[in-house]
């Protein structure tokens, strides 16, 4: 019996047991590059077909979870059940730091780089970094995208969205720096710098 159970097929990438063939199959793809099933709707592509099927239900609309509160759908179980603590108020995740409540993990996550000061999105047109994506996403609109930045710099020909981000610009050429640091009465030309230089105090 016990040779039965044996687990025979070992994932060379991160040494998970398998004691079928077709689980160990399936398993591997996960490490491969390669996606074979491909959504005919949107073309995302999938390892498995078992992925692409659970991808297509939200195509076809089969919302077959229901809320028993507001009668809300939803295509999958986790679906409904992140869902049904709206109702319940149920907030299991909770930061170590401040004690504030989430509903979901991944919101603690984003939360918690508030405290470490993390910030993982970087621009790749300038040094600022985000601790969210949608701010990065935000300042890309603002600062980078020029198809609607009608103020334009007179001497640098640099556009903006906002004119009080052509004012602060506009500090480059004219030298002014109007914030300083409460420690050493450093000058600084942007609002930010202060604050990161304070730290070194």
């Amino acid at each position: 019996m016990g040779a039965h159970n044996e687990k025979r097929f070992t994932c060379t990438k991160c040494g998970k047991n398998f004691d079928k063939s077709g689980n160990f199959k399936r398993h591997v793809k996960n490490h491969s590059s390669m996606k074979p099933y491909r959504c005919s709707q949107c073309k995302q592509c999938f390892h498995q077909k078992s992925n692409l099927d659970r991808h297509m239900k939200h195509h076809d609309n089969l919302k077959s979870f229901e809320c028993k509160q507001c009668n809300k759908g939803f295509t999958t179980a986790w679906g409904l059940k992140l869902h049904e603590r709206i109702h319940t108020e149920s907030k299991p995740h909770k930061c170590s730091v401040c004690e504030k409540r989430f509903r979901q993990s991944s919101h603690l996550q984003q939360h918690k780089r508030i405290h470490s000061e993390q910030k993982p999105f970087k621009c790749n047109k300038c040094d600022l970094s985000f601790n969210q994506s949608s701010n990065l996403q935000q300042h890309i609109k603002e600062l980078h995208d020029f198809t609607e930045h009608p103020h334009g710099c007179s001497q640098c020909q640099r556009k903006f969205s906002r004119a009080s981000y052509l004012q602060i610009h506009q500090r480059i050429h004219s030298g002014v720096k109007p914030f300083r640091c409460e420690h050493c009465n450093r000058p600084f030309r942007f609002l930010s710098s202060p604050y990161r230089h304070c730290k070194k105090h």
